[in-house]
């Protein structure tokens, strides 16, 4: 709520692009230590990619291309943890923004504002895509 007071006092008019917006309001949103914490939550049938499971090289080859994407902006992103739940994809089967199976997964986010929680999930809509929610 105090955060939210902050960004309404101190609310930039006109045209900021969006990295110099949020530039601005970064220290209030995380703090003037400008690090997130990320935590992988992996969930898979079956221990291998096809079945939704990701491999620890996978996820650094992903926080490698995080990182120099908010360089610009002073942001740094340390990952913190990698959790690994073996779940049948049919728990998940249907997952997409908004809906029961996405709030079920979001059940098991970890941290504070100044963390990211990643979450991936294999075979869904009746693919072997693997689909990551941020």
């Amino acid at each position: 709520m105090a955060a939210e007071k902050h960004f309404l006092a101190n609310k930039v008019s006109g045209t900021l692009s969006h990295s110099r917006r949020l530039k601005f309001y970064l220290p209030t949103l995380i703090g003037d230590e400008r690090s997130l914490q990320v935590v992988f939550h992996i969930f898979y049938d079956e221990k291998n990619p096809s079945d939704g499971y990701v491999r620890d090289s996978v996820i650094y080859k992903q926080m490698a291309v995080i990182e120099p994407f908010f360089e610009e902006l002073g942001l740094n992103f340390n990952l913190k943890k990698i959790n690994r739940r073996g779940i049948p994809n049919a728990t998940f089967y249907g997952a997409d923004i908004g809906n029961t199976a996405e709030a079920t997964i979001k059940k098991y986010r970890e941290g504070d504002v100044a963390t990211l929680n990643i979450y991936t999930v294999g075979y869904v809509r009746g693919t072997k895509d693997v689909v990551f929610f941020a």
